[in-house]
């Protein structure tokens, strides 16, 4: 890095540099020709037979005498007059650009030094112009900066790594205390709505294990259950049935629904499992947690749907060539006939229906 950096700032070409290197020996290279071409132009102009600038002067002059007859012909005059002072001021150029031209072979050796140099640059680092090269140069610039400076740079690291560490170490052990106070009242108001839904023997334990800091804090956390009475607790996943799993799952969301601040809950099919009277408490616990949160609950429960303040219908659409899913918000007859299905299957019975008016309170 560092070599190649020496090598672009001894160089030390600008954004223009190229394109000016590359007119100059253009025109170093054709000096004579040039020379040769802005003379013959200033003979046609002024010297020649035909002379350009006669011409124009000569008619010019017979404009003249006819400019009185018409305006037109005065504008005539006035533009001739534009055109022969524009042609001097053409002649005069070209005379002061054909005196600047000559030929320096100290000068043209020293571009086309300089150029190789940039054309060798170009080829080294794989770019097409002096923009692109300069770049490179700002990059490799950056890095070896940052090479020259790594200890300082590896030594702030390392502080501001270990404040880092401290601080989060510092706010881990906070809240492995404030998790801490809460295991106990948490898990007695768990296991009490558990006895609202059934069941009145749960055991609800949470151990929690310091581990390395990550990203959840200092605390591994295990939850441990029992539903039945002198059984043990145990990892959920060891001992909980679908039913009794989902009334657990369910009251740890309804109390922290009333701890946090969610806008929405979604619960799908929170309720599988069980039925009957244990639904209906459910249904009840839900209606009280509308009150406070959007609730969207998927069920294929009756008493749980009846409970919601809308009803949406899923279904899938076969009409066209591929399978779609879609929603229907369900009118007051048709939720009485979704949930008169649920109870009594896709042909509901008069008494299948009247239940689903009693279950809406109809």
């Amino acid at each position: 890095v560092r070599f190649q950096l020496d090598e672009l700032v001894k160089a030390g070409f600008d954004s223009a540099e190229q394109t000016a290197l590359e007119s100059e020996i253009q025109i170093m290279d054709h000096a004579g020709e040039i020379k040769t071409r802005f003379q013959q132009i200033l003979d046609l102009i002024n010297l020649s037979e035909y002379a350009s600038r006669n011409g124009l002067a000569e008619a010019r002059a017979h404009l003249q005498t006819i400019a009185s007859y018409s305006d037109a012909y005065s504008s005539l005059v006035e533009r001739m007059e534009s055109v022969i002072i524009e042609l001097d001021d053409l002649t005069q150029q070209i005379e002061r650009e054909g005196e600047r031209i000559e030929f320096d072979p100290g000068r043209a050796a020293l571009v086309r030094d300089r150029l190789n140099i940039l054309y060798r640059l170009l080829k080294k680092h794989k770019v097409s112009d002096v923009k692109e090269l300069l770049v490179i140069k700002e990059n490799l610039a950056n890095k070896d900066n940052l090479t020259s400076n790594l200890d300082a740079a590896l030594e702030n690291a390392k502080t501001a790594h270990d404040v880092a560490l401290r601080l989060a170490t510092e706010t881990a052990k906070k809240i492995s205390a404030s998790r801490t106070k809460v295991f106990t009242p948490l898990t007695r108001q768990i296991t009490s709505w558990l006895a609202t839904l059934g069941i009145p023997d749960a055991t609800l334990q949470v151990n929690a294990e310091q581990t390395a800091l990550s990203a959840t804090g200092l605390d591994r956390i295990d939850i441990l259950f029992s539903a039945n009475k002198g059984i043990a607790p145990k990892p959920l996943a060891q001992v909980a049935s679908g039913g009794e799993f989902s009334r657990l799952m369910f009251c740890i969301k309804y109390v922290m629904a009333e701890k946090t601040a969610m806008p929405t809950l979604v619960l799908d099919e929170i309720d599988s499992g069980i039925s009957g009277e244990v639904a209906i408490k459910l249904g009840n616990m839900m209606k009280l947690m509308s009150e406070k949160h959007q609730l969207i609950t998927i069920s294929h429960q009756p008493q749980i749907a009846a409970k919601g303040d809308a009803h949406y219908f899923v279904y899938k659409n076969n009409a066209s060539a591929k399978t779609t899913s879609s929603i229907k918000r369900l009118d007051e007859k048709e939720r009485v006939e979704e949930i008169a299905k649920m109870i009594g299957g896709d042909k509901p019975t008069r008494i299948a229906i009247e239940n689903a008016q009693e279950l809406l309170g109809r």
